[in-house]
């Protein structure tokens, strides 16, 4: 009689309770390796509209972003008390130019820095006006716009107003004006 091969027959099945320990040695190694991922990437996701552990305001502006009147800084929202005196994080000559000051040369104005000037305004607009007067314009207004670093010179910058165009001029300490034709 021929004799079917079988080839598991010598084999047989564990019992139950070494199976639901073999099932639950897997479970947990895949566990721990889910777990193992998420922590290693931060869990945190930037853009999902949550401040997670891991993010912070310099990091993910998203999710984090500071309040109307904080700043980041160094990762943390800080309040600006623009005006008491201390230049604090957060604050710069920039955008507190009262507490942090300016550079070299210029002198903060309304919180802005400016450069200094030897021309007072009215000194500007008295050379303006014999300029404009000596070269025929008539029916004129202007405005004095700043001062500015402009070839390595301040200069002051004026917008002149003449039946409705606008055109710029500049004036430096040495009250030299310069026609830089109509404004764009």
């Amino acid at each position: 009689m021929l004799r079917q091969y079988q080839p598991y027959a010598n084999y047989s099945q564990p019992s139950s309770g070494l199976k639901y320990i073999l099932y639950g040695l897997i479970g947990l190694v895949i566990l721990f390796l889910l777990g193992y991922f998420f922590l290693s990437s931060g869990g945190a996701r930037c853009g999902n509209g949550l401040c997670e552990r891991g993010e912070d305001c310099l990091t993910c502006k998203r999710d984090c972003g500071c309040a109307e009147g904080e700043r980041c800084y160094e990762g943390k929202c800080v309040k600006i008390e623009c005006g008491n005196g201390r230049c604090e994080p957060g604050e710069t000559m920039v955008n507190c130019c009262e507490d942090c000051g300016c550079e070299q040369g210029q002198r903060c104005v309304n919180n802005t820095c400016q450069y200094l000037f030897s021309l007072t305004d009215s000194e500007v607009k008295e050379k303006m006006n014999n300029y404009l007067d000596q070269h025929g314009y008539v029916n004129y207004s202007f405005d004095i716009d700043g001062t500015y670093k402009y070839n390595g010179k301040l200069v002051k910058f004026i917008y002149v107003y003449i039946n409705g165009t606008t055109f710029s001029f500049g004036i430096d300490e040495s009250g030299n004006i310069y026609d830089y034709g109509e404004a764009l």
